[in-house]
């Protein structure tokens, strides 16, 4: 874990400016809290549970209407990127 990275968080594409895992192995940095998500989320008013992934290829946000590093999460055939997930739990 680092408290610094000039990286961007490949969950959500943010800049890590605190602590976060860095997978040197796989050149992969996650902000902490990315991290720490958990692996299944409900979403806006539907109360079905939505399953975090990481998938090989990017996939568009169907809340954002944005492309997402990979890391999100899937309720099919949506995905939600991090950022609209944790919007949408504040």
């Amino acid at each position: 874990m680092k408290e610094d990275n000039d990286r961007p968080c490949d969950g959500c594409m943010l800049p890590i400016s605190t602590p976060s895992y860095d997978y040197s192995k796989c050149n992969f940095s996650l902000h902490k809290t990315r991290a720490e998500l958990s692996r299944t989320s409900t979403i806006g008013f539907n109360e079905t549970p939505s399953t975090l992934k990481l998938l090989l290829d990017r996939q568009w946000c169907h809340l954002c209407g944005r492309y997402s590093s990979g890391l999100l999460y899937s309720r099919r055939p949506y995905y939600f990127c991090l950022k609209c997930v944790a919007v949408d739990h504040n």
